[in-house]
């Protein structure tokens, strides 16, 4: 068995499985689950919090695709996933650098061991549309055109990462985060 990573993703808000979500499963070579959630803590403000139980395995699910991972990229996400855990940032359903959502701390994690997936997308729907293979969600960008997000905070930096401008086909009519079918945010844009 070898490793992996699979980002998961909720992108239908009417399913009947609550609110919209990214989150990841990370398994072992012997399909060990280790699960990655980021959610605001429930009537905290912007306290965010990290669910990484096993029971992120059988959430259900709308998109989702597994990526083999070396054994040093799975020690690097576990390791990373710890100290996301230990020290959360700030929750924010709109991202910046400061704030994160649960996209946007997804993207953290799998970035902290070089895996650029999801690179530029900051919304679950934009998470759909990288899976499917036909948008990019770049609707929280830095700078106009679109091209810009903030570094993560497992990068330790405050500069921006770029995606070429060309891919800037995603559109963004609303933003929805969930933890366990509990609603927490609703905006739109």
């Amino acid at each position: 068995m070898s490793y992996t990573v699979t980002v998961r993703n909720d992108s239908r808000y009417w399913d009947g499985y609550g609110l919209i979500h990214t989150w990841l499963v990370l398994t072992d070579e012997n399909d060990k689950p280790t699960g990655f959630s980021y959610f605001p803590v429930p009537g905290s403000g912007a306290n965010g919090a990290v669910d990484d139980s096993e029971e992120l395995r059988d959430r259900h699910f709308t998109e989702n695709i597994t990526l083999e991972i070396s054994f040093e990229q799975h020690e690097q996400l576990i390791e990373n996933i710890g100290i996301f855990k230990r020290s959360p940032p700030d929750y924010n359903v709109i991202p910046n650098d400061k704030f994160y959502n649960c996209t946007v701390a997804a993207d953290a994690i799998l970035q902290s061991a070089g895996i650029n997936y999801l690179d530029g997308v900051q919304t679950p729907y934009g998470v759909a549309g990288r899976i499917k293979g036909f948008s990019v969600d770049l609707s929280f960008a830095d700078k106009k055109g679109g091209n810009e997000r903030p570094v993560t905070l497992l990068e330790g930096g405050m500069g921006a990462l770029t995606t070429s401008p060309e891919m800037n086909t995603g559109d963004k009519t609303g933003e929805y985060c969930q933890h366990r079918h509990k609603i927490i945010h609703f905006i739109v844009c």
